[in-house]
């Protein structure tokens, strides 16, 4: 009964009524899509995933039969907290029971992207939309805090940025992060060669305003979206030298930019002077800049805590109770995790990246899974400085990820049907 079902559902996918209804559904993701950039932990991006999903179980009730490795993943490390949680492993149940919500959360998000996103257009969709959202977001933020352009720290703790119409505020570490992801989307267009109109002004615009924050991470997020992303991933057919020659232009380059932010007065002051601490720090043993420190201290309590409890961890989210946390989270993705439920939910978290990125490295040629492939390769660098499992934009931007190599499937499936197809007609032309 069921299966007829299904097949009823399917039988006319090329109904108009159908293709416009699914063509809303994208609409729908591309505002979920603005909402966790603009309202983030606000009710406005949870109502815009209720009216997605609600959409999503209504119309796309056959295909959610379909298990993506990625939701198989996501939902595997979600259930292994919420036993871990209900067993007693936790040392405090209601941090765990927040986390253990927003990646219930996370995950109707990742079925419904994993349903919704059926073509590469879709994807561009979603990504032209947040490129005018990080747009909108910097310029709302520019005028918000004009009196704080200069300070080198726009966004931090003395002049945090408040979000409009909900309540909250833009982190420090967020807000230029926005325009790293517009200047990742910007550059895949570019290589496309369907690029967004003033391209080269939206990157100026962004890595303006992301040197004004003064984040290290959103800069190097944003380097590699200008130079890293179209120098190795840009052509189908290349020759070695020219991948060599990108390469050195590319370290060139970063050289450049770094010997500008070390030797300019202003930029020094802005973030320089933390690349300095950090750098002085690794060389030495000690860090004295204050964020290097206190990372420090926190991947020493981190370690300390996995080596104590190593097979099952003490909590989802309780790492911010031990001392020497400053009561809020690692600040390394591979830390919180082990030290959250040890090495199972480790192991089950990162077999999809891992899979994803081979995958992705196999076709790095088509300028969409270079792009991927872009972002991955920063992750790893990030989650090493971050902790990303519980963000909505992660969860996001993989989920995307998953869509766009089942489509890849779905299209090699569908062309090596038609060639084998057409094959037999010409071997039976041939034998007549």
């Amino acid at each position: 009964m069921l299966s007829k079902a299904i097949e009823c559902f399917q039988a006319k996918p090329d109904d108009r009524g159908i293709v416009i209804t699914r063509n809303t559904c994208a609409v729908l993701l591309a505002v979920y899509a603005a909402c966790i950039f603009i309202w983030d932990y606000t009710i406005a991006y949870q109502a815009a995933l209720v009216v997605m999903l609600g959409v999503t179980l209504a119309l796309y009730r056959g295909r959610l039969l379909r298990l993506s490795p990625y939701f198989v993943t996501s939902g595997l490390f979600l259930l292994y907290f919420l036993i871990h949680t209900c067993v007693g492993l936790s040392g405090n149940v209601r941090y765990s029971t927040e986390y253990l919500v927003t990646l219930t959360i996370n995950l109707a998000a990742v079925m419904c992207i994993l349903c919704i996103v059926d073509s590469p257009r879709k994807i561009e969709l979603v990504m032209k939309a947040l490129i005018f959202t990080a747009f909108a977001i910097w310029i709302y933020a520019l005028i918000v805090e004009r009196q704080h352009l200069f300070s080198g720290m726009l966004g931090a703790k003395h002049a945090t940025i408040p979000k409009p119409i909900f309540k909250g505020r833009y982190s420090h570490n967020n807000l230029p992060m926005f325009a790293g992801y517009a200047v990742l989307f910007l550059s895949y267009f570019r290589v496309k060669h369907r690029p967004i109109p003033f391209t080269w002004a939206l990157y100026a615009f962004f890595m303006i305003c992301v040197l004004m924050t003064g984040a290290r991470k959103a800069l190097l997020f944003t380097m590699f979206g200008i130079l890293g992303y179209p120098l190795m991933f840009s052509k189908k057919q290349e020759r070695p030298s020219n991948k060599t020659a990108k390469l050195l232009c590319l370290v060139c380059c970063v050289i450049v930019a770094f010997y500008l932010i070390m030797t300019n007065e202003k930029l020094y002051a802005m973030i320089g002077s933390r690349f300095a601490g950090f750098i002085a720090g690794f060389l030495e043993g000690e860090f004295t800049e204050s964020s290097a420190r206190s990372r420090s201290i926190m991947f020493t309590t981190a370690l300390a805590s996995a080596k104590e409890h190593p097979l099952l961890g003490i909590g989802l989210n309780n790492f911010r109770t031990l001392e020497g946390s400053f009561k809020t989270w690692s600040h390394n993705n591979f830390l919180e995790i082990l030290v959250s439920g040890g090495i199972l939910p480790l192991l089950i978290y990162y077999t999809y990246p891992v899979y994803a990125f081979v995958r992705l490295v196999k076709i790095r040629k088509d300028p969409m899974a270079g792009m991927f492939l872009s972002y991955m390769v920063y992750t790893v660098v990030h989650d090493c400085l971050s902790v990303s499992y519980i963000g909505r934009t992660t969860g996001l931007m993989m989920g995307l990820v998953a869509a766009y190599l089942e489509i890849y499937d779905r299209q090699k499936r569908r062309r090596d049907v038609t060639f084998h197809h057409s094959d037999g007609i010409t071997a039976g032309a041939c034998e007549q």
